[in-house]
């Protein structure tokens, strides 16, 4: 028994993925998940126009309630990234101690979400690969999968997840990254190029671009957001 809190804590950083546990989570392959962090959930004007704003889209079909009734959509709609906004699209279950990166999302979309929906989540535990890497030896690929549907049952989009489960000791003593620098040194010509890609961003809005309109050599104009570090 651990009385410590600060003993607890040092136990679980010195957790091993044991074939014992990896074994008991064999079992578990198919079950659906409790979800019990679910943040929006109303698709609201304002839930929306946050969302957008926060990640730097400018769309007026995501901003303008008035602009989406003159589309196909008939409607303001949430971007496709929203259901991020409702539910991360994973659980971290089990293997206690063992460190989990968010890694990948493989997304399917099949229909607008509507303002004044209401999405909920599922999760689903699909499985597991064991594989060993040069970052954290003894790994553990975990595959999950998240559903959203909407007020009437709908499926709106499903998202296929992997999560990577490792030993935080072992990571540690490796120091793969260690001389990695997290922050980039901006310079204020950076910072001004960055602004003035920003506001150069091509808004397109109901101009859709046809395959025939495309030539060879042609050159889109580069998509830029930022910056999303800890120095703005």
């Amino acid at each position: 028994m651990v009385d410590k809190p600060e003993e607890a804590v040092a136990q679980m950083a010195e957790a091993s993925l044991t074939n014992e546990a990896l074994k008991e989570w064999e079992n578990r392959i198919g079950l659906s998940l409790r979800v019990s962090n679910i943040f929006n959930s109303t698709v609201s004007f304002e839930a929306i126009r946050n969302f957008a704003n926060g990640i730097g889209d400018a769309n007026p079909l995501y901003l303008d309630i008035e602009y989406g009734k003159r589309t196909r959509y008939d409607a303001m709609v949430a971007p496709p990234s929203w259901p991020y906004s409702v539910f991360p699209t994973w659980v971290l279950q089990r293997l206690p101690g063992i460190h989990a990166d968010h890694s990948a999302n493989d997304w399917r979309f099949y229909k607008p979400i509507y303002m004044n929906d209401k999405i909920t989540p599922e999760c689903y535990f699909l499985g597991f690969d064991v594989k060993r890497s040069k970052f954290a030896g003894k790994t553990a690929f975990e595959y999950q999968r998240a559903d959203y549907r909407n007020q009437r049952g709908e499926l709106v989009a499903s998202v296929y997840v992997m999560l990577v489960r490792y030993e935080r000791q072992t990571a540690k003593k490796t120091g793969k990254y260690d001389a990695i620098q997290i922050l980039h040194p901006w310079t204020e010509e950076e910072l001004e190029k960055v602004d003035e890609d920003v506001l150069a961003e091509e808004i397109r809005g109901s101009e859709p671009r046809y395959w025939e309109d495309v030539n060879v050599g042609d050159k889109l104009q580069p998509v830029v957001k930022g910056r999303l570090d800890k120095q703005i």
